[in-house]
Protein backbone atom coordinates (compact mmCIF):
# COMPACT_ATOMS: atom_id res chain seq x y z
CA UNK A 1 0.00 0.00 0.00
CA UNK A 2 1.29 3.65 -0.71
CA UNK A 3 1.29 6.05 1.61
CA UNK A 4 -0.51 8.71 2.99
CA UNK A 5 -3.13 6.12 4.54
CA UNK A 6 -4.61 6.90 7.88
CA UNK A 7 -6.67 3.58 8.87
CA UNK A 8 -6.71 2.32 12.66
CA UNK A 9 -7.04 -1.08 12.01
CA UNK A 10 -4.55 -1.58 10.04
CA UNK A 11 -0.40 -2.04 10.69
CA UNK A 12 1.94 -0.51 8.08
CA UNK A 13 5.19 -1.70 7.73
CA UNK A 14 7.33 0.46 5.44
CA UNK A 15 8.83 -1.05 2.02
CA UNK A 16 10.49 1.10 -0.12
CA UNK A 17 10.10 4.43 -0.88
CA UNK A 18 10.60 6.10 -3.80
CA UNK A 19 10.72 9.74 -5.81
CA UNK A 20 7.70 10.72 -7.39
CA UNK A 21 8.02 11.77 -11.04
CA UNK A 22 6.50 13.99 -14.01
CA UNK A 23 5.74 12.89 -17.12
CA UNK A 24 4.96 14.27 -20.38
CA UNK A 25 4.84 13.66 -24.08
CA UNK A 26 8.07 13.00 -25.93
CA UNK A 27 8.93 16.26 -26.78
CA UNK A 28 8.21 17.68 -23.27
CA UNK A 29 11.91 18.09 -22.80
CA UNK A 30 12.37 16.21 -19.76
CA UNK A 31 15.51 14.92 -18.48
CA UNK A 32 15.99 12.00 -15.37
CA UNK A 33 19.16 14.02 -14.28
CA UNK A 34 17.46 17.06 -14.01
CA UNK A 35 14.70 17.24 -11.51
CA UNK A 36 11.66 20.07 -11.53
CA UNK A 37 9.62 22.19 -8.91
CA UNK A 38 6.06 21.89 -7.61
CA UNK A 39 6.08 25.40 -8.64
CA UNK A 40 6.82 24.36 -12.16
CA UNK A 41 4.46 21.31 -11.47
CA UNK A 42 1.57 23.69 -10.52
CA UNK A 43 2.18 25.88 -13.54
CA UNK A 44 1.03 22.96 -15.98
CA UNK A 45 -2.29 21.19 -16.80
CA UNK A 46 -2.08 17.72 -15.08
CA UNK A 47 -3.94 14.16 -15.50
CA UNK A 48 -5.01 13.02 -12.12
CA UNK A 49 -6.16 9.71 -11.05
CA UNK A 50 -9.59 10.07 -9.16
CA UNK A 51 -9.44 10.27 -5.02
CA UNK A 52 -8.63 8.47 -3.23
CA UNK A 53 -5.48 7.99 -5.21
CA UNK A 54 -2.75 8.05 -3.12
CA UNK A 55 -0.52 9.50 -5.98
CA UNK A 56 -2.96 12.62 -6.47
CA UNK A 57 -2.90 12.85 -2.46
CA UNK A 58 0.83 13.66 -2.48
CA UNK A 59 0.48 15.76 -5.26
CA UNK A 60 -1.82 17.66 -4.03
CA UNK A 61 -0.99 18.06 -0.56
CA UNK A 62 2.54 18.67 -1.58
CA UNK A 63 1.15 21.84 -3.72
CA UNK A 64 -1.49 23.01 -0.46
CA UNK A 65 1.64 22.77 1.52
CA UNK A 66 3.49 25.52 -0.64
CA UNK A 67 0.06 27.34 -1.31
CA UNK A 68 -0.88 26.17 -4.65
CA UNK A 69 -2.90 24.29 -5.97
CA UNK A 70 -2.69 21.62 -8.92
CA UNK A 71 -4.17 22.77 -12.16
CA UNK A 72 -6.15 19.46 -13.03
CA UNK A 73 -7.99 19.36 -16.11
CA UNK A 74 -8.56 15.25 -16.74
CA UNK A 75 -9.74 13.04 -13.72
CA UNK A 76 -9.04 9.68 -14.88
CA UNK A 77 -8.67 5.90 -14.00
CA UNK A 78 -5.02 4.93 -13.65
CA UNK A 79 -4.68 2.70 -16.91
CA UNK A 80 -5.67 5.87 -19.26
CA UNK A 81 -3.09 8.01 -18.06
CA UNK A 82 -0.14 7.19 -20.30
CA UNK A 83 -2.56 7.30 -23.36
CA UNK A 84 -3.55 10.61 -22.41
CA UNK A 85 -0.34 11.96 -21.61
CA UNK A 86 1.38 10.64 -25.00
CA UNK A 87 -1.11 12.57 -27.03
CA UNK A 88 -0.19 16.15 -24.69
CA UNK A 89 -3.44 16.21 -23.01
CA UNK A 90 -1.69 17.10 -20.15
CA UNK A 91 0.86 16.05 -17.78
CA UNK A 92 1.05 13.63 -14.65
CA UNK A 93 2.67 13.17 -11.25
CA UNK A 94 3.38 9.46 -10.74
CA UNK A 95 5.07 7.28 -9.07
CA UNK A 96 8.63 6.79 -10.33
CA UNK A 97 7.97 2.91 -11.38
CA UNK A 98 5.86 3.95 -13.25
CA UNK A 99 8.37 4.53 -15.45
CA UNK A 100 9.51 1.30 -15.72
CA UNK A 101 7.20 0.51 -18.22
CA UNK A 102 6.97 3.56 -20.31
CA UNK A 103 6.49 3.63 -23.80
CA UNK A 104 9.20 5.17 -25.94
CA UNK A 105 6.52 8.54 -26.52
CA UNK A 106 6.95 9.46 -22.96
CA UNK A 107 9.56 11.78 -21.04
CA UNK A 108 9.56 11.69 -17.28
CA UNK A 109 12.15 13.84 -14.90
CA UNK A 110 11.93 13.91 -11.02
CA UNK A 111 9.81 16.03 -8.73
CA UNK A 112 11.89 17.41 -6.57
CA UNK A 113 11.28 16.35 -2.77
CA UNK A 114 8.51 14.79 -3.49
CA UNK A 115 8.13 11.45 -2.42
CA UNK A 116 5.76 8.17 -2.45
CA UNK A 117 5.86 5.18 0.76
CA UNK A 118 4.56 1.83 0.11
CA UNK A 119 4.03 0.05 3.27
CA UNK A 120 2.55 -3.71 3.54
CA UNK A 121 -0.34 -3.66 5.57
CA UNK A 122 -2.04 -6.31 7.94
CA UNK A 123 -4.82 -6.22 10.00
CA UNK A 124 -3.43 -5.00 13.76
CA UNK A 125 -5.89 -8.05 15.49
CA UNK A 126 -5.06 -10.43 13.30
CA UNK A 127 -1.33 -12.57 13.73
CA UNK A 128 -0.37 -13.42 10.06
CA UNK A 129 -0.93 -17.07 8.82
CA UNK A 130 2.51 -18.74 7.93
CA UNK A 131 1.90 -18.43 4.55
CA UNK A 132 1.21 -14.99 4.98
CA UNK A 133 4.37 -14.31 7.01
CA UNK A 134 6.47 -15.97 4.09
CA UNK A 135 5.04 -13.47 1.65
CA UNK A 136 5.71 -10.76 3.46
CA UNK A 137 9.50 -12.22 3.89
CA UNK A 138 9.63 -12.54 -0.56
CA UNK A 139 8.00 -9.49 -0.73
CA UNK A 140 10.91 -7.76 1.36
CA UNK A 141 13.37 -9.52 -0.02
CA UNK A 142 12.80 -8.82 -3.70
CA UNK A 143 12.04 -5.06 -2.61
CA UNK A 144 15.12 -4.67 -1.00
CA UNK A 145 17.14 -5.87 -4.26
CA UNK A 146 17.63 -2.17 -5.48
CA UNK A 147 19.08 -2.97 -8.39
CA UNK A 148 15.89 -4.72 -9.48
CA UNK A 149 13.62 -2.03 -8.67
CA UNK A 150 12.45 0.22 -11.57
CA UNK A 151 13.57 3.36 -10.42
CA UNK A 152 17.26 1.95 -9.46
CA UNK A 153 17.30 0.27 -12.69
CA UNK A 154 17.68 3.83 -14.02
CA UNK A 155 21.06 5.32 -13.73
CA UNK A 156 20.61 8.97 -14.87
CA UNK A 157 17.49 8.77 -12.69
CA UNK A 158 19.63 7.68 -9.44
CA UNK A 159 22.14 9.95 -10.37
CA UNK A 160 20.25 12.99 -10.07
CA UNK A 161 18.43 12.49 -6.94
CA UNK A 162 19.15 13.72 -3.85
CA UNK A 163 19.51 11.45 -0.64
CA UNK A 164 15.86 11.81 1.15
CA UNK A 165 16.01 14.28 3.67
CA UNK A 166 15.43 12.33 7.45
CA UNK A 167 12.49 12.56 9.32
CA UNK A 168 9.99 12.52 6.44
Amino acid sequence: LPTPLIEPHLQLKPLIEEPMVLVGPVRSGFDPARPVSLEQVAKLPLILSRRPNSARIIVEHALEAIGLVPSVVVETNSTLVDELVSRGVAYSGLPSCYVAGLRNDLEYTPIRGLWISWNIARLRALPLAPAAQHMVSLIRELAGKRNDWPLWADRKLRQSLRPKPRGR
